[in-house]
């Protein structure tokens, strides 16, 4: 069910381990910035890996970084098929599926322990099961 494609990070930190994460990831790693706004740097990685920086004054769901500075978000070719399989392994959907934007569809599930990932399905599939009003 896990595709092949590029993986999205997303680091919660202070300014200045985020402004260093960042300069290490652009200059060492051949990163490119593609978005900012107040709080918030992303920038995508040459394999097409997406790494979201939210530092003071981001804003971000309150269970995203609760249990953690770094949440890690997979892409699934079938995003209700994949909440049902994480349910089945006693992950607990704490955001249901929802589209973020035309083509991609996003929930955050957690681990017993408290960890949050996220699963995303992206493309026309997504739009698809958006339109059905999927969960």
């Amino acid at each position: 069910m896990l595709l092949s494609t590029p993986q999205k990070l997303a680091f919660h930190g202070s300014r200045p381990d985020l402004d260093c994460l960042q300069a290490f990831v652009t200059t060492a790693l051949g990163a490119e910035r593609v978005h900012e706004e107040p709080g918030l740097a992303a920038c995508q990685l040459p394999n097409g890996s997406l790494l979201e920086l939210y530092g003071p004054g981001a804003c971000y769901p309150p269970h995203l970084f609760e249990h953690s500075a770094i949440v890690a978000s997979f892409p699934v070719a079938d995003l209700q098929r994949a909440v049902a399989q994480a349910r089945a392994a006693g992950l607990h959907v704490v955001a249901m599926p929802e589209e973020v934007c035309s083509g991609l569809r996003y929930c955050h599930l957690q681990l017993p322990g408290g960890l949050v990932i996220g699963l995303y399905q992206e493309g026309p599939a997504a739009l698809v099961a958006s339109a059905n009003g999927a969960t």
